[in-house]
C-alpha cells in the first residue's frame, strides 16, 4: 500500500470519527435542551436553543469547506511518515477524549458560555472517567483533533486534497485540468498530474 493510500485511509477514518463525535455531541445537546431546568446563572439566552447550534455548526463547517486552502509544501518521505504518525495519534486520541468525555457526562451534558449556564434540578459535578484525569477532557480532545487535522494539512495531504487532485480533477481520462492549488499541495505536477 502506498503512502498516499495510507494517508487517504487515515483521513477517511478520521472524518468518520469526527462525524460520530459530532453526532454524540449534538444528540446530547438535544437531550439536554429537553430536560427540566433548574437554576440559571447569568443569561445564556440563545445558547439554550438547539436551532442555534444546528445553524452555527452548518455555517462553521460550510465556511471551513469553502475557505480551505492547502499549504503549498512538499515534505520528504520520512517527514511525511512522521507527520502522519503524529497527526494520527493526536487526531484519534482527541476523538477518544471528546467522545469519552461526552458519554461520561451522560445526563449532565449541557452547554455553557461566558454569558451563563442553565443547570438541572439534579445537577452534579462529574468526576469519573476522563474527568478524573483532566478537568476539561472534551476541550483537550478538540485541541488534539485540531492539531492532528492540521498536521495532515501541513504535510500537504488531507481528505479534501485527495478528493480534489487525483480523484476529481487529475484522474486519467479526466477533461478537467487540475487546479494549481491542489496540484502543489498534493505533491502533484501540474503538467502531467503524476506523483513526485
Amino acid at each position: 500500500m502506498r503512502l498516499d493510500q495510507v494517508e487517504g485511509l487515515v483521513g477517511a477514518i478520521g472524518i468518520i470519527g469526527i462525524a460520530v463525535a459530532l453526532v454524540a455531541i449534538f444528540w446530547g445537546l438535544w437531550l439536554s435542551l429537553s430536560r427540566a431546568p433548574g437554576r440559571r446563572t447569568g443569561s445564556p439566552g440563545i445558547m439554550l436553543n438547539g436551532m442555534f447550534y444546528l445553524v452555527a455548526g452548518a455555517l462553521y463547517f460550510g465556511l471551513c469547506y469553502v475557505l480551505w486552502r492547502p499549504l503549498p509544501i512538499d515534505l520528504g518521505l520520512w517527514l511525511r511518515l512522521f507527520v502522519l504518525a503524529l497527526g494520527s495519534a493526536l487526531l484519534f486520541s482527541g476523538l477518544i477524549l471528546v467522545t469519552w468525555g461526552r458519554f461520561a457526562l451522560g445526563r449532565m451534558y449541557n452547554v455553557s458560555s461566558g454569558f451563563g449556564v442553565q443547570l438541572y434540578e439534579d445537577q452534579r459535578l462529574v468526576t469519573e472517567g476522563p474527568f478524573a484525569i483532566v478537568r476539561h477532557p472534551m476541550y483537550l480532545g478538540i485541541l488534539f483533533v485540531a492539531l492532528g487535522g492540521y498536521s495532515f494539512i501541513g504535510s500537504g495531504r488531507s481528505p479534501s486534497c485527495l478528493g480534489t487532485s487525483r480523484g476529481l480533477s487529475g484522474a486519467r481520462g479526466s477533461r478537467r485540468r487540475p487546479s494549481p492549488w491542489s496540484s502543489v499541495s498534493c505533491g502533484m505536477s501540474t503538467s502531467n498530474a503524476s506523483p513526485h
